[in-house]
Parts: C-alpha cells; sequence; structure tokens
C-alpha cells in the first residue's frame, strides 16, 4: 500500500503471507490467514537464514519511500519474494534516471537473474534489441526461460509520486497483479 496525505506525509506499507493463501490455514471466526514465512529458514549453517532461537527469518520486503531535495517524492512498494529487490531497483531506475512516468516505469518489461545462476528470467515484451546486446555480452539468453506478457512472477507495484512539474499526485497500479490506484 502506497499512501500520500492532503500535507504530502508518505506511507509505504508491505506485508506478507508469503505464498498465495500462506499455510492455508484460517484462524476460525476472524478471516486471518496465516503466513507460512517460516520456510525461508535454513539448516544451511553458512546461511544468513539458518534456525537460530529467536530469530526472524530475512525478507527482502522493501516498502519504500523516495525523498528530492529533502522532500518526500515517491513512494514505492511490491510483492514478489525473491524478485522484489531487483524489481524496486528497475523501477527506482526507470522513474529516477530514466524520467519515466509512473505508469509506464511500473509497466516497462521486468527481468530477473536468479541468485548462483546465469539463467536471465525475462517478461516476453522485453525488447529484442536488449535481449540480442545481453547476448553479445556474453549473457545467456534461453527462450525457455521467457515469461508471460505482464507475468505476476514480477511482482505486482503499487506507487504515488509528487508530480516534479504540476506538484499533483500521480498514482499507479501494477497490471501484473490486482491492484488499483485511488485519489480524492
Amino acid at each position: 500500500i502506497s499512501i500520500v496525505d492532503k500535507d504530502r506525509n508518505m506511507v509505504a506499507l508491505t506485508q506478507t503471507i508469503s505464498s498465495f493463501f500462506g499455510a492455508g490455514v484460517m484462524v476460525e471466526g476472524t478471516g486471518v490467514i496465516l503466513n507460512n514465512e517460516v520456510y525461508n529458514f535454513s539448516t544451511d549453517k553458512t546461511s544468513g537464514n539458518r534456525i537460530a532461537p529467536n530469530k526472524r527469518m530475512r525478507t527482502s520486503i522493501s516498502p519504500t519511500v523516495v525523498l528530492r531535495d529533502g522532500m518526500p517524492f515517491l513512494t514505492i512498494g511490491t510483492p514478489g519474494a525473491t524478485r522484489i529487490v531487483p524489481t524496486m531497483a528497475q523501477l527506482l531506475t526507470n522513474i529516477i534516471d530514466f524520467n519515466m512516468g509512473l505508469q509506464e516505469a511500473i509497466n516497462a518489461p521486468r527481468f530477473f537473474v536468479r541468485e548462483g545462476s546465469d539463467a536471465f528470467e525475462y517478461e516476453s515484451r522485453m525488447p529484442s534489441g536488449v535481449l540480442e546486446d545481453l547476448k553479445n555480452m556474453g549473457y545467456p539468453i534461453d527462450e525457455k526461460s521467457m515469461r508471460g506478457e505482464y507475468d505476476l512472477y514480477f511482482g505486482g507495484a503499487q506507487a504515488v509520486m509528487v508530480d516534479p512539474v504540476t506538484g499533483e499526485l500521480v498514482g499507479a497500479a501494477d497490471p501484473r497483479r490486482d491492484g488499483a490506484a485511488a485519489g480524492y
């Protein structure tokens, strides 16, 4: 959830039940579905997510508020497990470095390189020129790693931005998952 009030105070909130429908268990009489985040723990003694007393598992959740000249400019977040951090990097790069509009940045094709792998997973809308350039740089591009056109695997960003020219609030929702931008 990304929220901006009339005074331009911003909140970015991301929560998780991990997998869709979490653990598949609902607390009777509450409608609360229990999460299954505990599966992120590891028995590998070298893992940052190794099981230990009183420990919470690591997460990639990255609700973000961006400042411009010391003032809140953008609130944004996305689900997506291990794809959260690279998705957020792609979104912020599109908005800040490439000056894309908010919806344009969210709609842009996404990619992911899994840790410990050189597999380049990407949406089918990725421009062929980009894929060709990556191949020429030595990256293994395989059509088996291609995903859907707007694939929910790559998150579902929700964002609100203060337009740098007009000062108006602009909201955007990711077509990859359910969501909406609303204002009043």
